[in-house]
């Protein structure tokens, strides 16, 4: 036998962990690398479901929030003596996203995409071809209800005061990556699910082309797949890290919330 191979044939797997999300379900699946081939275990699954509160949609994300948890201690619990994990991987449905202050905290509930609150919004700018014409060529994101520029663009407009509470906005995937990570970083892929990502730049769109408003000077764009925070699991026994890792190895997070599509005023 060569080195290579014996090489090969005596390295030890390496563990990770994916957390996927659905509508009705989640799941925590287990894969193992070893000789180039990948091995699945689901080592939990538990059930999910929107809420609806007042005539409005919610995600119980403290609910979810626990089963990841669960989900990840019964994935560390399944490795074999002495391993650990290598990376853990979030994965949800796109648009949702959350609002959080300087120091982390939920200051708004997370809507589920299926509240009809944009439906007027929605019908306002049907009303406009010339502004849905300029918002397709940029985003490459239809006219639909469930879009984050339109949730976002329906939250200010009925609670103006969470343009001065919230001063971050992460998509779900990236909120749970910062609940188990500590950084505050919006990924590029989820990111063009909201309709606010520019396709030809992958940067945040400007003003005159799809916004009334984009972020101030220096907010950072979404980051490519894997960013840093994905690169190490901490113990799911423990609580996220109270501080973010150095700014050298981690990308800045947004200073405000994702800016809202123009939403023409309702013709009298």
């Amino acid at each position: 036998m060569s080195a290579k191979s014996t090489k090969s044939a005596t390295k030890p797997a390496t563990y990770c962990a994916a957390v996927d999300l659905g509508a009705t379900s989640g799941r925590v699946i287990l894969g193992a690398w070893t000789r180039d081939r990948l091995a699945l275990r689901e080592v939990h699954r538990f059930p999910n479901a929107i809420r609806t509160l007042n005539g409005h949609d919610y995600w119980e994300i403290g609910a979810l929030w626990h089963e990841v948890q669960t989900g990840l201690r019964r994935a560390a619990a399944a490795l074999p003596r002495s391993a650990r994990l290598a990376s853990v991987g979030v994965d949800t449905w796109g648009v949702d996203y959350a609002l959080l202050n300087d120091a982390g905290r939920l200051v708004f509930p997370i809507h589920a995409y299926r509240d009809n609150r944009t439906q007027p919004a929605l019908a306002r700018l049907a009303r406009t071809p010339a502004a849905l014409e300029r918002i397709y060529a940029a985003t490459g994101i239809a006219n639909v209800f469930y879009n984050t520029s339109l949730q976002l663009s329906e939250t200010i407009a009925a609670c103006p005061a969470i343009t001065d509470l919230a001063t971050r906005c992460l998509l779900l995937p990236d909120y749970l990556n910062y609940l188990l990570s500590g950084v505050m970083a919006n990924e590029l892929s989820i990111a063009s699910t909201t309709q606010l990502l520019d396709v030809h730049t992958t940067t945040w769109c400007d003003p005159p082309s799809t916004t009334s408003a984009s972020p101030p000077h220096g907010s950072p764009n979404p980051s490519p797949p894997a960013p840093p925070s994905a690169t190490s699991a901490p113990s799911p026994n423990s609580p996220p890290p109270k501080s973010s890792p150095s700014p050298a190895t981690t990308p800045p997070a947004p200073t405000t919330p994702c800016p809202p599509p123009p939403i023409p005023p309702t013709s009298s």
